[in-house]
């Protein structure tokens, strides 16, 4: 009997903040995403933009995206302490996902 061909999707999962390294708190971000997603494959892209810098954060996100295969999907997670979030916003551009709290910027 041959055994079928699986091909096991890994997904790209890219993480931007202005949380820092300083604690648990991206530890527990990629622990969460790891719980629903065991498979993915999350990547930092940058943990240490200025607080309530959103033109930074745009900066390094559109400098760095690009660089990604269709099909990633990257979380941007600034100002996420500044106020309750009440929406997500998700978009696709040139075949990859952003998401983003709505008090922050997508590039």
């Amino acid at each position: 009997m041959e055994s079928a061909s699986v091909e096991l999707i890994m997904p790209i999962v890219t993480l931007t903040s202005d949380i820092g390294l300083q604690d648990y708190l991206t530890g527990a971000i990629k622990g969460l995403l790891l719980q629903h997603c065991p498979n993915a494959q999350v990547v930092d892209i940058s943990h240490h933009i200025s607080p309530f810098n959103l033109p930074q954060a745009t900066y390094i996100c559109r400098s760095a995206f690009r660089y990604y295969p269709a099909d990633t999907v990257h979380l941007v997670l600034n100002n996420l302490f500044d106020r309750k979030t009440d929406f997500i916003l998700l978009a696709r551009h040139q075949g990859n996902t952003s998401a983003a709290q709505t008090t922050a910027s997508l590039p």
